[in-house]
């Protein structure tokens, strides 16, 4: 409009979006930090030796996205992190006999091509 004042838009008028998301990074990290810090300071074997079953359902339910249980190993999601595999024994339970059911056995075709190549007598 003619004669109306021209407003010039001015970082005064709007929030930095990098010092927004430097403040908000930086909350995270000290609520990360009070998280971390309480964590420290329980004895999470006691905790569970204390806990009822019902406690025990809860604390894994918060905890795990996900248990697959693949014939040789358990591989287990935590909220937020990548799968572990863990073996079956590292949880308290027998291996599988069927993990080594199945698969090739080192026969002529499926040998390494390179071994006992460079044996010279």
């Amino acid at each position: 409009m003619p004669g109306s004042p021209c407003r010039s838009r001015t970082s005064h008028t709007r929030p930095n979006t990098a010092a927004v998301q430097q403040a908000h990074a930086d909350d995270i990290a000290a609520g990360f930090e009070q998280l971390a810090q309480i964590l420290e300071s329980v004895n999470l074997g006691e905790l569970w030796e204390d806990a009822t079953e019902q406690q025990r359902r809860t604390i894994l339910d918060e905890l795990l996205d996900d248990v697959t249980a693949h014939r040789d190993r358990l591989s287990v999601t935590i909220h937020g992190a990548p799968p572990l595999d863990v073996a079956f024994s590292e949880v308290g339970l027998k291996d599988s006999e069927l993990s080594r059911v199945g698969g090739a056995s080192p026969t002529v075709s499926t040998r390494d091509p390179w071994d006992g190549w460079l044996d010279v007598a």
